[in-house]
């Protein structure tokens, strides 16, 4: 009989099975972001979690970096991202965050200052953009 690759033993038991946290009254996402908080508290795990869902960034997130097409447009601690945020794209993400009470409504933001389009013509590329410290370790793109 065959031993196991010792390598591949250990990557098999880096995570035991954990069915316990199934709960069926309770939603799947939130089942998930509950074990991932409880690994990340249980084991100290790091993760890099990319989401367009800026309430669950804001539920998961130490820190937050706000990509466009490729580019930071903004990064920094969460509170200081997701609470105070300083580029109108990331305005514009957490204005897309349903709000839970129907009679309540956000504003409307006006249109993008800069209106790129992730479309360019052929031979074009995309202007590039510098970040600036605002405060802290909160960083803000620039152009320029």
């Amino acid at each position: 009989m065959d031993l196991p690759d010792p390598a591949a033993a250990r990557m098999v038991q880096w995570i035991p099975p954990r069915w316990d946290w199934v709960d069926p009254l309770k939603d799947i996402q939130a089942q998930v972001l509950d074990l991932l908080q409880e690994l990340q508290d249980e084991d100290g795990l790091s993760y890099l979690f990319i989401s367009h869902d800026m309430a669950v960034v804001d539920q998961v997130a130490d820190r937050v970096m706000v990509l466009r097409l490729g580019q930071v447009m903004e990064e920094g601690p969460r509170e200081s991202v997701l609470h105070d945020p300083r580029h109108h794209y990331t305005r514009r993400l957490l204005s897309a965050v349903p709000v839970p009470d129907p009679s309540r409504h956000r504003p409307l933001l006006p249109p993008a200052p800069d209106g790129q389009s992730p479309v360019l013509p052929l031979g074009e590329s995309f202007q590039r953009v510098r970040l600036e410290t605002v405060r802290g370790h909160h960083r803000v793109a620039t152009t320029g």
